[in-house]
């Protein structure tokens, strides 16, 4: 029988916090990151840091810093996502384009188009 329990330890981000001025523009923020203590996939403890929890001024390098890799990752999906959506919306574009382009080529001919039958 095996009686080794698997513990391992993560610590990763928890709450992103941001500070507004009476304008409601950012002018800071910071990050609390959470400890977990996890044994054979079951979490035995979890511990908020909140002594680790460093402000931050309202700019890109600053909040890049503050998040790490965290930032990296949410930056590429942001990436992929406006990729995506730029796929779509050629395609969009294209499928419009020929419709049009079939409608403007039956007016030329004399043929009626879908549009203008009864």
């Amino acid at each position: 029988m095996n009686d080794s329990l698997q513990v391992s330890k993560r610590h990763v981000p928890n709450e992103f916090l941001a500070r507004f001025d009476v304008d409601g523009k950012p002018r800071g923020a910071h990050l609390v990151m959470l400890d977990y203590m996890i044994a054979d996939g079951q979490i035995i403890r979890e511990t908020m840091r909140l002594d680790e929890a460093q402000p931050a001024d309202w700019n890109s390098e600053a909040i890049a810093a503050l998040l790490g890799d965290y930032a990296a990752q949410l930056s590429a999906q942001l990436s992929a996502a406006q990729r995506a959506l730029d796929d779509a919306n050629a395609r969009i574009e294209s499928m419009t384009g020929d419709a049009a382009q079939a409608s403007a080529d039956s007016a030329t001919s004399g043929q009626p188009t879908q549009e203008t039958k009864a």
